[in-house]
């Protein structure tokens, strides 16, 4: 095959996965609560009520969403007890992503549980990393930075949704080449699915902006100094943060979006020390 072939064939490889992610939020397949979110978070005129009442119908979602409502790191330890509380607390586009990421996940089949455990526990750690360092920035506010980094990795169980046990075995396999495997077999990157879902969903640009480019931070040309510009190094050093166990390693790209959002090597250990020492905490959230 030629190479403008082989070219033509990923585009429409990637173009038919992107109708698939835009035919998921319409078909039974998905769970029925977080068809109906969907649902309500498209019609604009629905209120903050309308989504606590289709949360409250779903005990586990909204039961898991009270406890993440509840994490310390909020300063309302075991205080918020209904959805309508978390509301007020959180704001309506942090419970919409808490909503959301929680019932994609609980929809998928528990044969996959331990990897989806981790999976969750990864978009929680690098969410609260990333309100962190936007916090040492000063540039975002925490529940934005939280929502997209809660948010960072939806592609992966959308993916895992959609290809089973074929994309866990990607995804286990993978470490720096997640990404190129994801679009050898797939056609696309759990990036891409992401920001084809969360747009769909209507999330704000600047998080849709961070799931598109957390992996490739310098790939985004954006307003310099604009939130899309801050909080998309944000996301990309919060994932690290979390994945890598064993301290940051600083490449090139690294040490650039440090630099760019004038980041100390202080603030840096501080969360990852934060995120060590929380990690059992967290994984209590999705027992």
């Amino acid at each position: 095959m030629s190479e403008a072939g082989a070219i033509s064939m990923r585009i429409d490889r990637k173009e038919e996965l992107r109708e698939r992610v835009a035919e998921l939020t319409k078909v039974s397949t998905i769970p029925s609560v977080l068809k109906k979110i969907i649902e309500v978070i498209e019609d604009k005129s629905s209120t903050v009520v309308d989504l606590e009442r289709v949360i409250e119908r779903d005990q586990a979602i909204a039961s898991r969403l009270i406890a993440a409502s509840n994490a310390a790191f909020y300063g309302f330890p075991r205080k918020i007890c209904s959805i309508s509380q978390a509301v007020l607390v959180l704001g309506f586009e942090m419970v919409k992503g808490l909503a959301i990421s929680t019932a994609v996940f609980n929809g998928l089949s528990k044969q996959g549980f331990p990897w989806l455990k981790e999976m969750w526990c990864h978009s929680f750690e690098t969410a609260i990393a990333t309100s962190l360092l936007a916090g040492h920035t000063g540039s975002i506010n925490k529940e934005t930075a939280f929502m997209a980094g809660l948010l960072h990795d939806i592609g992966r169980p959308i993916l895992y949704q959609m290809f089973g046990s074929r994309y866990a075995d990607i995804s286990v396999r993978s470490n720096i080449d997640l990404t190129d495997n994801e679009e050898e077999a797939f056609g696309a990157t759990h990036a891409d699915v992401g920001t084809w879902f969360t747009d769909r969903c209507m999330f704000p640009v600047e998080t849709v902006d961070a799931i598109r480019f957390h992996h490739c931070p310098e790939s985004h040309r954006g307003t310099p100094g604009s939130t899309t510009d801050m909080l998309v190094p944000i996301v990309y050093l919060a994932n690290i943060i979390s994945t890598e166990r064993d301290g940051v390693l600083i490449s090139t790209t690294h040490a650039r979006q440090i630099k760019k959002l004038n980041l100390t090597p202080t603030a840096i250990d501080e969360v990852e020390i934060y995120i060590s020492k929380s990690r059992e905490d967290i994984k209590k959230f999705f027992i």
